[in-house]
């Protein structure tokens, strides 16, 4: 996987990476009163996956070119989405998402990377979307942090940022840092096992219920010569989007809802008899 590199400007005061837009713009809009909160500058680096579930996938594209220009990385939608569309589908999906895009809005994210090496302030932050590995290994969206800890951390560089889990972490391993996202509007808590009981998306040993399922980003000053990564945790208006769900005829409405409220992803019937089949298949 080939690799960019940019720089950050040296007096940006706060790096803020976030992922998993997923064609939702209220939590972009709740982000934005956030940010201007912050009273020092900042840059806004994307994680990927822009496209499926929310219904303005041309809109976000605007947004994030407008407000991360090429600090951003394509994530496994978005490479789905550029494949191209041969029909009409819904705004929800990879090739519904294409029709919606203007050629100045296809051509800005064919010019994205899958992976980019940050440079600021004298440190080495790399940024994938984590679905798969530099050497192009595929990684599931199911990994729990212990382990994408182990596959990412990378001791040549500072800080190694990913998402596609849309479960937020941060850890130190071995003098560098490995952290996630999560996701901006549809953070991921734990997902139904095949006895319909609900696996927690973390290292958790059991899945404990929030009320609400807050998204979140990430938020990185320096505090003398090392990095300070937070994860900032928000609300948004939930019920405008799943409206507009509603309003699109999304067959998958229901569960998006769930998930958007609950931080809980009921997986498709006979999911894991499929991976089932398929591990058995592999061996």
């Amino acid at each position: 996987m080939e690799v960019k590199t940019l720089a950050a400007d040296d007096a940006v005061e706060r790096l803020l990476f976030m992922s998993d837009l997923h064609g939702l713009l209220e939590p972009l809009d709740a982000f934005d009163e956030l940010r201007a909160g912050y009273a020092e500058p900042s840059q806004v680096i994307v994680g990927g996956d822009l496209f499926v579930v929310g219904v303005k996938p041309a809109e976000t594209v605007d947004w994030v070119r407008e407000n991360a220009g090429q600090f951003a990385v394509l994530g496994n939608h978005d490479i789905g989405a550029l494949k191209g569309s041969d029909g009409h589908y819904g705004p929800y999906t990879e090739p519904g998402s294409y029709e919606c895009l203007d050629a100045a809005q296809i051509e800005y994210m064919r010019s994205l990377p899958e992976a980019l090496e940050v440079r600021w302030r004298g440190k080495r932050i790399r940024l994938m979307h984590g679905h798969r590995t530099l050497a192009g290994e595929a990684v599931s969206w199911l990994t729990k942090p212990r382990e994408l800890t182990r596959v990412f951390a990378d001791p040549e560089v500072d800080l190694t940022v990913i998402a596609h889990t849309h479960y937020p972490f941060v850890r130190e391993t071995g003098g560098t840092l490995v952290a996630n996202c999560g996701s901006m509007g549809m953070v991921l808590l734990g997902y139904t096992r095949a006895d319909g009981t609900v696996e927690p998306q973390g290292d958790e040993s059991t899945f404990t219920p929030v009320p609400r399922a807050l998204s979140s980003f990430l938020s990185m000053t320096t505090q003398g010569d090392a990095l300070s990564v937070d994860i900032v945790r928000f609300d948004y208006d939930r019920d405008r989007t799943t409206e507009m769900l509603r309003e699109a005829g999304d067959p998958d409405f229901g569960t998006w809802e769930h998930w958007l409220n609950t931080g809980v992803y009921r997986l498709p019937a006979g999911y894991w008899e499929r991976v089932a089949r398929s591990a058995s298949t592999s061996s």
